[in-house]
Parts: C-alpha cells; structure tokens; sequence
C-alpha cells in the first residue's frame, strides 16, 4: 500500500510502523492530477481531478473534484509533515451519491435505494496510522431524498414484515443524519427516516470504532402498535458485519428475539 495512507491487516490492527510524511519536506512540487475510470480500494472512481501544491512539507489540494457513485464530491486537504508530526485537516461535500450503489459496492446488496447529499469534516495527527486513526475528529450531516429501504424485501423479511399491521412499507420521504467523529470512534448524533403518514420514524443508532473496525448499528422500525415494532441490527467487523433482526409479539413466540444472523458481503 501506499507510505502516506494508513495500513490495517487483520492480524495486527492499525500499523504502528511511522508513515512516510516526511517525504513532504524534501522537495516542493505542483501537480495536475486527473483520472479516468479508475478504482480507489473497493470505490469505482469515474473521475477525478485535483491540483496538489507542495511547499515547506506541506500538501494543499483546495478542490479536489470527485464523481464517483452516480454523484459528485468536491474536497479540500491540507496534510503537513516533512519534521513535523503528520496532521491533516479534510473538509467534503457532496451530492446525489447513490446509497444503493454505495451498499451494493461494499457489502453485496443495495440495501438502501436513495440519493444522498451532505457534508463531512475531519482531522488527524499522529506519525503513525494507530495514531493518526485514533486522533480523528470531526462532524458529518447527511440527507437524503424519497427513497425506499431494499433490505425489507430481502427473502429472511419479507414474510415478517408482510405480518407486521399495518403493513410495513419500504418507501419513504427522506432521511436526515448527523454524526460526529472523536478520538477514532463514529457515531449518531440523531438520525431518522420519515415515512409517509401513517407509518411513525424509523429511528437509526450507529457507532463505528475506527481503531477496531467494529460496527454496532441498530434501526428502529416504529410501529403505533409497540408490540410489532422491529428491531434491525448490523453488528460485528465493519467489512463483515452481522445482520440480525429482534421481532416482539404477536409475532410466533418461538421467533422473539431470535432473528437469523446473516453476513452482508459476497
């Protein structure tokens, strides 16, 4: 992998194996980056394009133009480093990101079809990527448009939530989210998807750590009756996490709490 980005390997974790930042401080440079159809780990990049100046150590790249999963993310970088502790600060917003391509991507299924626009903050310091992962901070807010949560038709679903009075619908008016990020750790400030009358919020809690990669993320589906709210959860390795859902009465009891635990990736 690249000596600027941070490492992981699922045996040892973070790399604690100094980052070579100082790099920066050898030579000053200006640069044209553009590609075409290219890939960025899993993310299919259609295009990008960016100017990087480099003086004293450190790397300024004000617009970085993205469009990548049907939408377009504009970021700004700074990163400093030659003798100075690595840090850099990360400003994005973006619009029209396909969610479902997003999931499709990642995890093997379009669990959600939405297009999705917001803004994302963070900063980091440390000579290594341990860290540099553990000193992240910073916000994200995210909205969506109309859209319609796919997984409720999976097969291990669609008997349940077809069971659910009334009904249990997929379609939905928008979706709003805002998330912060401290000491290496992601998670909710609030977030919530609002359905169409008469069908209350769905209720989304997550917290992602960034330094273990564990992934704990509940979404709550309400219900006027209380007794047939349902309960879905992604938990484990953010790469692989589990699926399982918590369904109450009147459901058969033997099922309560029982739902099947099924992985997410390919």
């Amino acid at each position: 992998g690249s000596a600027f980005l941070p490492q992981f390997s699922a045996e040892k974790g973070w790399s604690q194996e100094p980052m070579q930042w100082f790099l920066l401080g050898q030579s000053d440079a200006d640069l044209d980056l553009r590609l075409r159809n290219a890939k960025f780990g899993r993310v299919p990049i259609e295009r990008a394009e960016a100017r990087l100046k480099v003086r004293d150590g450190v790397l300024e790249a004000p617009e970085i133009e993205i469009a990548a999963m049907g939408g377009e993310v504009m970021v700004s970088l700074q990163a400093e480093g030659g003798k100075l502790t690595p840090v850099f600060n990360l400003s994005a917003r973006f619009t029209d990101l396909k969610l479902a391509q997003f999931f499709a991507t990642f995890y093997g299924q379009p669990f959600v079809e939405a297009d999705a626009r917001g803004t994302f903050e963070a900063r980091g310091r440390g000579r290594s990527a341990m860290e540099m992962i553990a000193s992240l901070s910073g916000t994200a807010n995210v909205e969506t448009n109309a859209g319609q949560l796919s997984f409720l038709a999976l097969p291990e679903m669609e008997d349940l939530t077809k069971r659910a009075t009334p009904q249990l619908v997929s379609d939905f008016e928008r979706g709003l989210g805002v998330f912060t990020l401290r000491d290496g750790r992601f998670e909710t400030g609030a977030a919530e998807i609002v359905f169409a009358p008469p069908q209350e919020e769905g209720k989304l809690s997550a917290r992602l750590n960034l330094i273990s990669r564990q992934l704990d993320l509940t979404f709550d589906l309400a219900n006027k009756r209380r007794s047939q709210m349902l309960e879905f959860s992604l938990q484990g390795d953010v790469a692989a996490p589990k699926l399982k859902i918590e369904k109450p009465e009147p459901f058969p009891p033997q099922e309560v709490g029982q739902g099947p635990a099924i992985s997410v990736t390919n």
